[in-house]
Order: C-alpha cells, then structure tokens, then sequence
C-alpha cells in the first residue's frame, strides 16, 4: 500500500519541472549572467511560492496517509482480537455441551445401580435375582465419557479448567 495518492506523487515528482526549464532556457539563451530585472524576480518568487505550497500540500496529504494506516491498524488489531474472542467462546461452548452430554450419561449410569437396588429383587425367582447382581456388579463403575483418555469429561472438570484457565490468564495479564 502506497502513503501517497497517485496525484500527489506525481507533483511531488514533478515540482522541480519549472525550475528545469528556466534553466534550460537560460543555458540555451545564454542569458544566465543576466541580470534580474523586476519581472522575472517576481515571476521567479511566485514560482517558488507555489512550489512551496505544493510540497506543503504533499506533506499533509502524506501525513493524512500515515493516520489512515495507522487508524486501519488498530481495526485490524481489533478485528483480530474480536475474531480470537468470538473462536474462544465458540470453542467453550462446544466443550460446554461436550460436557454436558457426558455428564448426563454418568448420571443415568449411576440411576440404573440406584434404580435396580431399589427394585424388590429380593421377591424375585433366583434366575432374575442373578442378572440383578450381575447388574449391580457392572454398575459399581459408572459410565464415563473420555477425552483422549486423559480427561473424564463431566461439568465439574469443565468448570475446573474454565477456572484454572482464567487464573492462568489473570496471571499472564497482570504481566503487561
């Protein structure tokens, strides 16, 4: 990206064209040991005042340029902060309902112990009395969803890492 608009670049690059040709024109005429006369003094002031005027114009024009970077940078930094924002809530939310769902399925596997203890398994014939116990048996250990087989999926460890993280991040931020 150019600081400069096209039109300003050109009269930055030509601003020096008028003094070029008067001096061209005076090598050409050999009159560069002449003398000033009034005319061409004021001729030459106004000259140079407009190429001042000009170079003044470039420069704020590139000082406008250099603000509009500079503004297009902080939107750029804001953008990506709020896209990082928006990717990290999305992903809390995805091992929210993660959670969520496993966690639902832990407590119906604890249910089916509770409900078949509580059932009068006592009053039925043998045969059924040993699938009970077998029941029982398997569902001392509860149903658990893993992730990686490193991490049991429930919401009380979701919200232990959610805290683990923001004291992790209160501390890296309390370091700027």
């Amino acid at each position: 990206m150019t600081l400069l608009s096209g039109q300003t670049i050109h009269k930055l690059v030509h601003i020096t064209d008028p003094i070029r040709k008067r001096a061209a024109s005076s090598f050409e005429n050999h009159d560069y040991n002449m003398e000033c006369d009034t005319w061409r003094c004021e001729e030459r002031r106004l000259e140079l005042q407009e190429q001042a005027t000009a170079v003044k114009e470039c420069i704020l024009s590139h000082k406008k340029a250099i603000e509009f970077v500079h503004l297009m940078s902080k939107l750029f930094r804001w953008t990506e902060m709020a896209m990082s924002g928006i990717y990290v809530i999305g992903e809390l939310i995805h091992i929210f309902f993660l959670s969520l769902m496993a966690q639902f399925i832990f407590d119906h596997s604890l249910k089916v112990r509770e409900s078949a203890y509580s059932c009068s398994w006592y009053n039925m014939p043998t045969k059924i009395q040993k699938d009970v116990v077998m029941i029982l048996m398997r569902s001392r250990l509860p149903c658990k969803v893993m992730a990686g087989q490193l991490f049991v999926m429930s919401l009380e460890n979701f919200c232990a890492i959610l805290q683990t993280s923001m004291s992790y991040f209160t501390v890296l931020a309390s370091f700027r």
